[in-house]
């Protein structure tokens, strides 16, 4: 691999990582059978052994924060990474994976609204016009029917859009965190502190169903979701955000719904309806529009 170049290189990595964060929706839809917070201790719980594993092998130091940014690691933890796979399982309880793929797509867009709403920062025109599509998108999704979804689809759907709200918060408070920070020593510390907290949750809902693990292929979801996403995902990400341009990494975040849907139909066998095909594309020239905001309109 090293007769590629090193952009090249990045930009594989993006890809890879990005694939397998839509990955996720696949998984946590195959997973919905297990309580939420059973579900999210089975994922930490194999992620952060290894996360602390590599951070004693690679001789990371223990990162000196200050009392807000120890804060903002613990909402990051509460909202972007156990928020988020709570809200995902529990609402593909309700929702089809393929139009949760879609929904997904909205994280750039999530962001850039968050900014302007609670940071105070001026929306441009190319923010507004991702703002826009992105609700056109979101709502053909919404107003349309899907096989196989729940009673309470819309429910289902208004719990996966909390989970690209936590993981928006999650990228905007990164910013708070003025301290150098080695990226697998944040995934540590956020996995671990996840584990935490979902951990008395967790360990409940197994107690009230002790064989609910018993479900190999809802079981098996998770410990993937530990292990590729949670873990190979975070290194790929930071290891192509490295070798690339921060808008050109962010244009790869339309990987990760393009992935969602694929693997909803072939893996989930779940039907395409036109409407997923058109949210889908209003939703990636949502975020076109999103990753060009940063430059003058």
């Amino acid at each position: 691999m090293s007769a590629i170049p090193d952009r090249w290189r990045g930009r594989l990595c993006l890809a890879a990582a990005m694939a397998l964060v839509g990955s996720t929706v696949t998984a946590s839809a195959l997973a919905s059978r297990l309580d939420p917070f059973a579900a999210s201790l089975l994922r930490f719980g194999v992620a952060a052994p290894i996360l602390v594993g590599i951070c004693l092998w690679r001789g990371e130091k223990w990162p000196a924060l200050s009392r807000s940014e120890w804060a903002v690691i613990v909402f990051q933890s509460a909202a972007g990474s156990l928020g988020y796979t709570l809200a995902l399982v529990a609402g593909l309880r309700h929702a089809s994976a393929a139009d949760a793929s879609v929904i997904t797509g909205l994280m750039p867009v999530a962001t850039g609204s968050i900014a302007v709403l609670a940071l105070g920062e001026r929306p441009g025109a190319r923010l507004i016009l991702a703002i826009a599509l992105a609700t056109a998108g979101a709502v053909l999704v919404a107003l349309g029917k899907a096989d196989g979804a729940g009673e309470h689809r819309l429910f289902g759907l208004f719990l996966v859009f909390l989970a690209v709200v936590g993981e928006a918060c999650f990228a905007l408070l990164n910013k708070r965190i003025k301290t150098p920070v080695e990226p697998v020593v944040v995934a540590m510390l956020m996995t671990v502190i996840s584990l935490a907290l979902a951990a008395i949750p967790g360990a409940l809902a197994l107690w009230r169903e002790p064989l609910m693990f018993a479900d190999a292929g809802a079981a098996g979801a998770m410990v993937y979701y530990g292990l590729v996403p949670t873990v190979l995902g975070f290194w790929l990400w930071y290891a192509g955000a490295a070798l690339t341009e921060g808008a050109e990494a962010a244009a790869f975040t339309a990987v990760a719904p393009m992935t969602a849907m694929l693997l909803s139909i072939l893996w989930l066998g779940e039907s395409m309806h036109w409407r997923h095909v058109a949210g889908m594309a209003l939703v990636l020239a949502a975020i076109a529009a999103a990753v060009s905001a940063g430059k003058k309109d």
